[in-house]
C-alpha cells in the first residue's frame, strides 16, 4: 500500500508520525515516524510545495486498514488528520507497482502483484538488454510481493550509475519498467 500526501507550505514542521488500525479495531498502532524513518521528516518553515510517500508493506486483499497522519511541530505538538479508511480489494491484475523512490540511491522498492499462481522471474536489465541482477526467480502463489534492488549485479558488485530496466516476466505477463541509479 503506497500511502502519499502533500503540503503547499510548512510551519516548524519537524515531521510526521504515521499510525495504524486493523479492521477498526480500536488500537492504533505506530507504523513509522519522523525519527525513525527518513521520508516522514518535515521541511521545518517553507513556503514550497513538498510531497511525502511511505509503503506500507504489511497488507492483505480482503482487510481493512485505517491510517491517522499526525504533524510534529519544533516545540513538540503533535496534530491528528483525521484518519482514512481503505480496503484492499482482490488482486485484479498482474504486473508491477509504482517502483519507488526512482530515480534512487542506495536502493528502490519493487511492489508486485499475481492474480494468479505463476512462474516469476523478476531481473534487472541494462540498455543493451544484459541481465544485471535477478531479483526473483521461482514459482510464487497468487498475492502481493515486493523486492528491492541495491544497486549490485548478480556478482555483488555494485553497478555504475544510469538507467536500468525491471523486467517481470510471468506464465501470462511480460512486464518492463525502467529506473535511474545514481550515485
Amino acid at each position: 500500500m503506497i500511502l502519499e500526501w502533500a503540503t503547499e507550505s510548512e510551519t516548524e514542521n519537524v515531521g510526521y508520525i504515521l499510525e495504524k488500525q486493523t479492521n477498526n479495531s480500536g488500537t492504533w498502532v505506530k507504523l513509522a515516524d519522523y525519527q525513525s524513518h527518513e521520508a516522514l521528516r518535515g521541511q521545518g518553515t517553507t513556503t514550497s510545495p513538498s510531497e511525502y510517500m511511505f509503503i506500507d508493506v504489511e497488507v492483505e486483499a480482503g482487510e481493512s486498514y485505517f491510517y491517522c497522519l499526525s504533524d510534529v511541530s519544533e516545540n513538540g505538538d503533535i496534530i491528528a488528520h483525521p484518519s482514512i479508511d481503505i480496503t484492499m480489494n482482490d488482486i485484479s491484475k498482474t504486473g508491477i507497482e509504482k517502483i519507488y523512490p526512482n530515480p534512487f540511491n542506495p536502493q528502490t522498492y519493487i511492489a508486485y502483484s499475481l492474480q494468479e499462481d505463476s512462474d516469476v522471474k523478476i531481473r534487472v536489465v541494462d540498455i543493451f538488454g544484459r541481465i544485471v541482477k535477478t531479483l526473483q526467480n521461482g514459482d510464487q502463489t497468487s498475492g502481493s510481493y515486493h523486492v528491492y534492488w541495491n544497486g549490485s549485479n548478480d556478482r555483488n558488485t555494485q553497478a555504475p550509475s544510469g538507467m536500468y530496466f525491471i523486467r517481470m516476466q510471468t506464465d501470462n505477463t511480460n512486464e518492463i519498467q525502467k529506473v535511474v541509479l545514481m550515485k
